[in-house]
């Protein structure tokens, strides 16, 4: 029951609207691209034409996001799979599609977005990464390829494209909750509390 919800939340809407069969983006003939052929168009091309990446690529567009992974520039992203969003819960995922939560959302998925393109070798000599929402990841690597970031792991081969690199992953990460402000221990008027 909690899957098929969880299908018709995300994915359903998605076919329905944009007709997967039926995707042409920049022009290209069918979405029945080689991984050659991908480089030559931007990671929301990509997004949009592969299924595993169809919840993804929902959300990026629930959250306004298509403009600029559509755009020129250098990313480094880290995809969840159908199957990773499948494995949150359910009313996680209900709450994120609220319009109410659409700063939420946009968060959650710039935690999934380095602001350059991140090879290996660099994320081995710095494994904590700044992600595009300011959060830090920390990515895992033996220097040739990725194996994890965060707790999920890289579940295939990177996808090239012209503005980023695509990683898909086996889970969906979430940020972890910003540091409370430290307590002070003077009062308004500068004297210590006992």
């Amino acid at each position: 029951m909690i899957k098929s919800q969880r299908w018709t939340l995300w994915t359903v809407l998605a076919v329905l609207t944009l007709g997967l069969a039926g995707c042409r983006p920049e022009g290209v003939a069918s979405c029945r691209m080689t991984l050659a052929q991908m480089s030559a168009h931007t990671a929301f091309a990509v997004l949009r034409c592969r299924r595993r990446f169809s919840i993804f690529r929902h959300a990026i567009e629930k959250a306004g996001l298509t403009y600029t992974l559509a755009m020129p520039g250098d990313y480094t992203i880290f995809a969840p799979t159908n199957a990773a969003f499948n494995r949150v819960p359910y009313a996680t995922l209900q709450k994120l599609a609220q319009r109410r939560n659409r700063q939420a959302l946009r968060n959650l998925l710039w935690y999934h977005i380095v602001l350059f393109r991140l090879t290996p070798a660099m994320a081995r000599q710095e494994p904590n990464q700044i992600m595009g929402n300011q959060g830090k990841a920390r990515i895992v690597s033996n220097g040739k390829i990725f194996l994890s970031i965060d707790k999920a792991k890289v579940v295939g081969r990177p996808i090239i494209t012209r503005n980023a690199v695509i990683y898909p992953i086996d889970g969906v990460l979430f940020p972890a909750a910003p540091e409370p402000a430290p307590i002070s221990k003077t009062s308004p008027s500068g004297t210590m509390r006992r």
